[in-house]
């Protein structure tokens, strides 16, 4: 998923892409041998890619890419629906957060390459909105035909299925705000504009988030803290001076 991300950024990105010093001498000696995804372990030491090729003579695999999810914690005995894992994703679930068999089972912060804090904070409040009857869900079988559709679009654009909960934050935060009925920016306001803004200069920025959004004495509070750490510095430097 990470070389995934790295080659979006990359074609993306007007700016310089940054790698270890070595890194082209490593490729010129031979040591560093480029392959495709790993599909499957075949026996000790042998295992292929996605395009079929065989690699023998492995001694080890690394896996550095993320968590792989086990949700065994969850019964499935009796009424508890199945939370089945697809490519280390969730797609049972609508939007990434109901489960379509049963609804009161949700999920939080499952995405990826997002802004977490605003992200869960939607989703926190959509969950609420649903268990108190402020919102609905569609349909069992509607709700099918969007994660189906939502597969195959990944797919069609060349995406691999363990990328499923990676997302458009902006797109997917104004999918809840409408279900929440929440009026998201005036109509002649770009969204990814509006939107960005809110989520690199609201909730999402730490101090905010801890002392409160938008709150004036959550403000002051942070200046009075860096102008102590200001004063402190320099009650220090000029004890350091007194002495010497």
């Amino acid at each position: 998923d990470s070389v995934n991300l790295g080659r979006r950024l990359q074609t993306k990105s007007t700016g310089k892409v940054l790698a270890p010093a070595n890194i082209a001498a490593l490729l010129h000696s031979g040591r560093v041998q480029i392959e495709g995804e790993l599909e499957k372990v075949e026996g000790e030491r042998r295992v292929r890619t996605k395009e079929g090729k065989i690699i023998e003579d492995v001694e080890a695999i690394l896996l550095t890419t993320g968590y792989v999810r086990t949700y065994d914690f969850i019964s499935s005995k009796g009424d508890t629906p199945k939370v089945e894992v697809v490519s280390n994703t969730l797609q049972c679930l609508y939007r990434h957060v109901f489960h379509i068999d049963d609804p009161t089972l949700t999920f939080v912060g499952l995405n990826q390459n997002v802004i977490p804090l605003p992200l869960c904070e939607l989703q926190a409040r959509w969950i609420a909105a649903v268990y108190t009857q402020k919102a609905t869900l569609p349909p069992q079988s509607k709700q099918r035909e969007d994660t189906t559709r939502q597969v195959e679009v990944l797919t069609r654009a060349g995406g691999s299925p363990s990328q499923y909960h990676s997302l458009d934050q902006l797109k997917y935060s104004l999918f809840i705000a409408d279900q929440l009925g929440i009026p998201v920016r005036p109509k002649w306001l770009s969204y990814p504009l509006w939107l960005n803004f809110h989520l690199l200069f609201g909730i999402a920025f730490p101090a905010v988030w801890r002392l409160g959004e938008e709150r004036r004495e959550g403000f002051d509070a942070v200046r009075e803290l860096l102008r102590c750490r200001s004063l402190q510095k320099e009650m220090v430097e000029a004890e350091k001076k007194r002495r010497s």
